[in-house]
């Protein structure tokens, strides 16, 4: 079958500083959406900004709340049915708790969660397999959170609702 030729554009520089190691997604209204590693802590919480414009500029750069950060890598994905998952080592200071957050479609704020390990874990990635599954695979190990590799399968009805009091 015929392949659709793409063609990529350098985007405009992220106005932040103290910001790296970052994951897209796009989300189905056509809007990127870039979420940074922050290595800035007066707040323990990843950063993110927008564009409606291919990344010609981002926009309304702001930290995540909901999405704690231990200085450690991330990763979106934007599933079949236009909900969105990240996942990252969800503590203040350590590499431990990696947890995968969901946005339901046409939401703005994360919605559900499922911790996929409670000990050591660092950096993670997904991939959608079918309407019902993900793997993830992420670092972890016994005496570092890099120590080894893990693959899971997790599905996708098994995350639960976030609390709306929880504070962090």
């Amino acid at each position: 079958f015929p392949v659709k030729k793409q063609t990529w554009k350098l985007g405009e520089n992220v106005p932040e500083s103290k910001t790296d190691e970052c994951t897209l997604v796009e989300r189905t209204d056509g809007l990127l959406w870039m979420n940074m590693r922050n290595q800035d802590r007066t707040l323990p919480n990843r950063k993110q900004c927008f564009s409606a414009n291919g990344g010609q500029p981002w926009k309304n750069s702001q930290f995540d709340s909901t999405l704690l950060e231990p200085i450690c890598q991330g990763a979106f994905l934007g599933l079949s049915n236009e909900a969105i998952l990240f996942s990252n080592p969800h503590h203040k200071r350590r590499r431990k708790n990696l947890q995968i957050h969901r946005i339901e479609p046409r939401q703005s704020d994360w919605s559900k969660s499922i911790v996929v390990n409670s000990g050591k874990a660092a950096y993670s990635d997904m991939v959608e397999i079918d309407k019902e599954s993900i793997l993830i695979l992420f670092e972890t190990g016994k005496i570092l959170p890099y120590g080894g590799i893990c693959l899971k399968r997790i599905r996708l009805d098994s995350f639960q609702l976030l609390s709306k009091t929880k504070k962090h």
